[in-house]
Parts: structure tokens; sequence; C-alpha cells
């Protein structure tokens, strides 16, 4: 299985995540995700979900994406990451 991990280089505008809360009346607020300080890719049997993370090692967010080089097209969208920034997670 695949696992690799890349720093943020910078935070696009494509990159604004949001994690959304209904209150006791039924409304729907949302506040955006801090940006993560590093991304891992992981493969999974059904794909590859790319993991974003804070400094402390907290996950913030992922999304699933079908082959590795989507996922890694995801992550330069987002965080401007190259292809020489991902290291193998061992």
């Amino acid at each position: 299985m695949i696992q690799l991990r890349a720093r943020v280089r910078s935070v696009t505008d494509a990159a604004k995540h949001y994690v959304g809360q209904v209150d006791e009346h039924g409304a729907i607020t949302k506040r955006e995700l801090p940006a993560p300080a590093y991304v891992e890719i992981v493969q999974r049997p059904e794909g590859f979900y790319l993991l974003r993370f804070n400094d402390a090692g907290g996950i913030l967010s992922d999304t699933w994406h079908p082959s590795l080089d989507d996922a890694k097209e995801q992550a330069v969208f987002e965080f401007t990451i190259a292809d020489e920034d991902w290291m193998p997670v061992s």
C-alpha cells in the first residue's frame, strides 16, 4: 500500500474546507477549517485519500480520489505541492 507525505507549500483559494453544524433551530452554520501543515496520500482498496493534518498531527479533512495521480493533482491544485515534495511514510 502507498502512503506519502508532503509539507504544504502554500494554500490556494481552492483549499478552503468547511465544517457545518446544525443548531437546535435547524439553522446550519459553517466555519472554515484551518490550513493544514502537511498532507498525506494513503492508498486503500477503494482508492486514494488525500488527508490534511495540522502541526500536531490531528486530521483536518480528507478527500477521496480514484488514482494516485488524481490525489497528487488535487494536492497541487490546493497546496502547490510538487512531485518531488512527496516522501514515503514508513
